[in-house]
């Protein structure tokens, strides 16, 4: 019987990728990560709930989004949007460095292609 390689796909690839981006945000920022649908997850850092997208590997905090006018708002919650504009910059900005230097999320062709060789 002769056993079949099993070949390193870009579906493969993006699972290390999203388990790796997992892991940092649950070491770096303690990140609770709960499952959600599609290609998204629930990530709840420093009680700001956010989105983990599969897709583009990004959080997006809920209450990073702009406000209108905001001296129009509570003190707590501008003061709760500068927290998250500011965690979701720190944030991704670490998610981008993890992907820039990790060789094998540089170029994903070629390093699919190592792995089947």
């Amino acid at each position: 019987m002769v056993m079949k390689t099993k070949k390193y796909t870009k579906t493969q690839l993006k699972k290390d990728q999203i388990a790796m981006v997992l892991e940092t945000l649950v070491d770096e920022f303690n990140a609770q990560i709960e499952d959600a649908d599609g290609g998204r997850m629930d990530v709840i850092i420093d009680d700001l709930h956010a989105h983990f997208s599969r897709r583009s590997l990004e959080v997006m905090f809920f209450d990073s989004i702009k406000l209108h006018e905001p001296d129009e708002f509570p003190v707590e919650v501008v003061e709760r949007h500068k927290k998250a504009v500011a965690l979701e910059e720190k944030v991704n900005k670490e998610l981008r460095l993890l992907m820039a230097s990790e060789a094998m999320f540089a170029h994903e062709d070629a390093y699919i292609n190592y792995m089947n060789r």
